[in-house]
């Protein structure tokens, strides 16, 4: 199972991976519509990527009520936007807070760039290692850590 490990000490807070992430699913280079994305804090002195924690259970998609969000085997979920009604019950239902919603209301989920060869698009662009692809065989859990420390994740 692909997962992504961060290290939020070795972020800049570029929004690279954001950008990334957009041009992967949108086709356009819209940091606000990444499935990642940076967290500011500290008045924008400290940077913290926000990435789905790859749930064995993802309480997300169960908490759909219309079957849009499908968890994947090998490991994130996939939004099918035909289902989504945009009633934002999985931002709800995500334990580590990590979920939110387009302007048209379906959930920024990532899917880990379901079906790319070439994996993930922001551990790819990320020139700083603060996101990298890992093989890992646990998906994470409510109040276990399996980021780097740091992750600014919790």
């Amino acid at each position: 199972m692909v997962r992504l490990k961060v290290a939020a000490d070795k972020c800049t807070g570029c929004r690279s991976c954001e950008t990334a992430c957009s041009l992967a699913h949108d086709g356009a280079c819209l940091p606000d519509l990444g499935r990642i994305w940076i967290d500011f804090a500290d008045h924008d002195t400290s940077f913290a990527p926000k990435i789905c924690r790859q749930c064995r259970k993802p309480r997300c998609a169960a908490a759909c009520p219309v079957g849009a969000l499908e968890a994947l085997p090998e490991g994130g979920v996939r939004l099918i936007s035909e289902k989504c009604v945009g009633c934002g019950n999985c931002v709800s239902a995500c334990p580590f807070r990590y979920l939110r919603l387009s302007h048209d209301g379906a959930p920024l989920i990532c899917d880990l760039c379901y079906r790319r060869p070439e994996g993930p698009a922001c551990a790819r662009i990320c020139q700083e290692d603060a996101i990298t692809a890992i093989e890992s065989p646990e998906p994470a859990e409510r109040g276990k850590r399996i980021e780097a420390k740091g992750d600014g994740n919790q």
